[in-house]
């Protein structure tokens, strides 16, 4: 019996855009009706980078420790992201690598946050690293029938986009789309392969720039726009590409579409969980602490209404990481009395809002009993927050070890937070609990975790399961479909499928 396996891999394709655009999406549609629709949550933080690891890898964030949160108490690295991804992070231990030692033939496209690649039991074809390049693992003798389009592969770049300069983005993003879907119908059309994986990443970045084109409920909705539109033509391009894959592999593969996280509004308000904390008794600011003549969320949106205006070049984004004074000038810690504090806010980025975070425990000076003390007061200050409508308004606040257990735990926050999509975690204190957020003005979408899509094209070999999916969960259960053995330990995750030999008796 043929088991050939396709995943494809759709940055932030959500599951309730899709809902919405119904038949406009014919190819995704027609998998989710004759396939099996699985719910899915994304890890936590909902972002690409820890997320595509949990996915080759099949543990969690606190196994592999691709995590993003700053300590703003760590004066040596507090500004500075928590990440440092390279391939020996991954080569090896991913789902395809495990295959290809099981001798299966596999083909992996641009898969995140690995680069150059290493030679696999196949293709292997990688984007990134520095500088950014297409780097082509291939096999003796193996050629692309079709040049590879490298400036169309490495999309548009980092940075923030100008509102003029728009037009160029959506270029970007179709001739990116097209030159991912080219490679991968070539490859996928060849039959020497058991296991094929691709990664399309534009429609993200199309979302984080014109979702409040495409969303009524954000503030800065224009419903006569001239963008209106590019959101949901994103999609119906996704869904055409997704088309050409599926037929590139033809008939009795299993397919896989995969999103790493949803996709939603930018909190365009924050609720300062700093001030919250001080009002409590759990955060002290330094008596005589002399305040900016600017406050943060002042120069936050001076910042990106300038960003809006003129973008950001990449020369412009790699100067502000070697020399992140502006990220201090928006950080609490210069003003935070360290010495009187139990708890403050971990940021993602102390530039972006987010609707998830954590709050991190100042251990300093403290046994565990009493941080022990300390979480359990927080969290009953936190689930006691009211939103100004006067209901709670935390939407989840939970330990860190009600998510992930793993060597890597101590990179989150001791409490991981979620509040509304609208509604971001601040950080400032002495104005009141509430202020307004900045960065939607240039980047008014972001990631949600609940509502990334999995489809599975074949009912037959789904397991019954209570509860969601996680991203964990897809390397055992594409290693079940090529009925490969291995070591259930070596995953977080758990098959949510059978394998072939089992199905095709049933």
């Amino acid at each position: 019996m043929n088991n050939r396996v396709l995943v494809i891999g759709v940055d932030a394709l959500d599951k309730e855009v899709v809902g919405s655009l119904g038949l406009r999406l014919g190819r995704i549609s027609g998998l989710r009706s004759s396939g099996v629709d699985l719910p899915l949550r994304s890890v936590f933080p909902p972002d690409s980078c820890p997320a595509w690891a949990s996915v080759f890898l099949g543990v969690s964030p606190a196994q592999h420790g691709i995590i993003n949160f700053l300590n703003f108490a760590d004066a040596t690295g507090g500004y500075k992201p928590g990440m440092h991804v390279q391939d020996s992070m991954f080569q090896g231990r991913t789902f395809w690598d495990i295959a290809a030692a099981a001798g299966k033939r596999c083909h992996v496209l641009l898969p995140l946050n690995i680069a150059p690649g290493w030679p696999t039991n196949g293709r292997m074809v990688s984007r990134g690293g520095d500088p950014s390049r297409i780097t082509s693992h291939l096999e003796e003798g193996d050629r692309f029938s079709t040049p590879l389009d490298s400036k169309a592969l490495l999309g548009i770049g980092s940075g923030f986009i100008a509102r003029k300069d728009l037009p160029r983005a959506i270029r970007g993003f179709e001739d990116q789309l097209e030159a991912e879907t080219t490679l991968g119908c070539e490859t996928f059309a060849r039959s020497d392969w058991d296991l094929g994986f691709i990664y399309m990443s534009g429609l993200d970045g199309l979302q984080h720039m014109f979702w409040a084109d495409h969303d009524p409920g954000h503030p800065d909705h224009k419903p006569d726009g001239p963008y209106k539109n590019v959101v949901e033509e994103g999609y119906e391009a996704v869904d055409h590409a997704v088309g050409r894959l599926i037929d590139a592999a033809g008939e009795g593969v299993t397919v896989i579409l995969l999103a790493d996280h949803g996709h939603g509004p930018r909190p365009w308000r924050l609720f300062q969980v700093n001030e919250l904390l001080r009002q409590n008794g759990l955060l002290t600011v330094k008596k005589g602490a002399r305040k900016p003549a600017i406050g943060a969320a002042t120069l936050k949106k001076m910042i990106f209404t300038t960003v809006r205006r003129f973008g950001t070049t990449p020369a412009l984004m790699k100067l502000s990481k070697r020399f992140p004074v502006w990220k201090k000038l928006l950080a609490p810690s210069s003003s935070i009395d360290w010495d009187q504090t139990i708890a403050y806010v971990s940021d993602l980025s102390t530039v972006k809002s987010y609707s998830y975070g954590g709050v991190r425990m100042h251990r300093p000076g403290k046994s565990e009993e009493q941080i022990e003390a300390n979480i359990a007061e927080v969290i009953k200050v936190l689930k006691g927050a009211l939103g100004e409508d006067g209901q709670p308004l935390f939407r989840s606040v939970l330990r860190r070890e009600d998510y992930y257990a793993g060597p890597q735990l101590d990179k989150f926050p001791e409490i991981l937070v979620q509040l509304p999509d609208w509604c971001g975690l601040g950080w400032e204190t002495g104005k009141g609990l509430w202020g307004e957020g900045a960065i939607h003005l240039v980047q008014p979408g972001s990631h949600r975790f609940e509502t990334p899509v999995c489809y599975v094209s074949n009912p037959k070999v789904i397991e019954e399961r209570d509860g969601p999916v996680e991203l964990m969960d897809i390397a055992p259960s594409v290693l079940s479909l090529l009925d490969v053995d291995f070591d259930p330990a070596m995953f977080d995750g758990k098959a949510f499928v059978k394998s072939y030999a089992t199905s095709s008796t049933d």
